[in-house]
């Protein structure tokens, strides 16, 4: 009996061994990219429901980890092959999988073509420029896109450190190339390609069976968290301790946020925690990186030409892949609708209202697109008007597109691109 248990054990370990090795010489893209998102596994496409207090949306997965609305990628070369990359609002954070920016695009790219059209969302919330160069390197060129489009959100994504963190120009050069080389360089290796087999093939369908409903703050998409645990929630309170002790700026703010009732939406994710826990850490930050704190802009510039530097490095890689590149360049909530920057008030967030009518930010974003010869979309002037309109473009706690947000920038985004397919 002992001899057939060790025989069976010892076939067992030379089979999960030769399979090992044949994922490790063939590294099949489902098992080696580091899912932007966590795939669909089990069937072609995994759906969870995400809900707060502003809205109620379905998130569908595709097999390769990116937010899908319809058929998963086709073969490269099949059909003109866009490839969106950005942060939440190219990911569609609060709208449907078919009103997301990348949706719309490719539907209205298709109206009248004669060449079908795919455009992939490869938008990750939370990322950041430094995530999109590491995403364009690792995953974006793997698919062999014609077309490569960067949503950049000024203020938000840039700076990519603190504005108020100074560097002399030499500096720059080198902050940039460390940044890259962060992005690009090599990855903790993969101890096992079975077991992550195993976890994607048997252990995720398994948990999905039984829980097959899943709401914001259970879903494991990289920014949000356990609600019953707090896990990953930046309002965690074993997370806070350690800031707020000690520090009696941070802990008045948090007292105060937690009398009004925002603290535990936060953790209810009724509203975005890091919406919260920007109010008690960094409310300036916002007035700073769009240029409107005096004391900060040469420290803004700074980081303002890092953020250029790593545009630049994009859209250099694009190009020598034979793709091209289009920079577009989303409305930020804080400068186009006066009802967000009440809402910040009240939370503490405090941002001039010059930031309503300033372009300080999007004329840089101007000068590089000229200087750098890119193809670029800036939104900002089409969404002040359709505020001012009377047009409701994003939600005003949470500050993300709408609906009529994200048609806006597709509809600019198309045009922009059509007149060049």
């Amino acid at each position: 009996m002992w001899a057939n248990i060790g025989l069976l054990l010892s076939t067992l370990i030379i089979c999960l061994a030769l399979v090992e090795g044949g994922l490790r010489i063939f590294q099949p893209y489902a098992l080696t990219a580091k899912f932007l998102l966590p795939p669909s596994i089990e069937k072609e496409f995994s759906t969870r429901e995400f809900s707060t207090r502003e809205f109620s949306t379905r998130v569908t997965t595709g097999s390769l980890g990116f937010r899908s609305h319809q058929e998963p990628p086709g073969e490269p070369g099949q059909r003109y092959r866009i490839v969106a990359v950005g942060d939440s609002f190219v990911f569609g954070w609060g709208v449907d999988d078919d009103k997301t920016v990348p949706a719309r695009l490719q539907k209205r790219l298709n109206a009248g073509s004669k060449t079908p059209i795919e455009v992939i969302n490869a938008g990750r919330p939370g990322d950041g420029l430094g995530n999109y160069v590491g995403s364009l390197h690792r995953h974006v060129l793997r698919l062999k896109p014609d077309v490569v489009v960067l949503g950049f959100l000024p203020g938000n994504d840039c700076p990519v450190e603190g504005p108020t963190i100074y560097r002399k120009p030499e500096q720059v050069a080198e902050r940039i190339g460390q940044l890259i080389e962060q992005a690009e360089g090599p990855q903790k290796k993969v101890r096992s390609y079975v077991s992550r087999l195993l976890t994607t093939r048997v252990l995720e369908p398994v948990r999905r069976w039984a829980r097959p409903t899943f709401k914001i703050g259970e879903a494991a998409i990289g920014i949000v968290s356990d609600p019953i645990t707090g896990a990953g929630n930046p309002l965690n309170p074993k997370s806070l301790d350690t800031r707020l002790t000690g520090n009696t700026v941070f802990k008045a703010r948090y007292d105060r946020l937690a009398a009004d009732g925002w603290v535990d939406q936060g953790r209810k994710w009724e509203i975005s925690p890091w919406l919260v826990h920007h109010a008690v850490f960094a409310p300036e930050h916002t007035a700073q990186a769009l240029f409107l704190e005096p004391k900060t802009r040469p420290a803004m510039e700074s980081q303002w030409a890092i953020c250029a530097g790593l545009i630049r490095h994009m859209a250099a890689k694009v190009r020598a892949a034979g793709s091209d590149f289009y920079l577009l360049v989303f409305p930020l909530s804080y400068q186009a609708d006066e009802a967000v920057l009440a809402i910040r008030e009240r939370l503490g967030i405090t941002v001039p209202q010059t930031a309503l009518t300033t372009t300080i930010v999007n004329d840089r974003v101007r000068q590089l697109c000229e200087t750098e010869n890119l193809k670029c979309v800036d939104t900002l002037e089409a969404t002040r008007r359709a505020v001012n309109s009377g047009r409701q473009m994003f939600f005003p706690v949470d500050g993300h597109l709408t609906e009529h947000g994200t048609d806006l920038v597709a509809a600019a985004a198309a045009q922009r691109i059509r007149e060049d397919l």
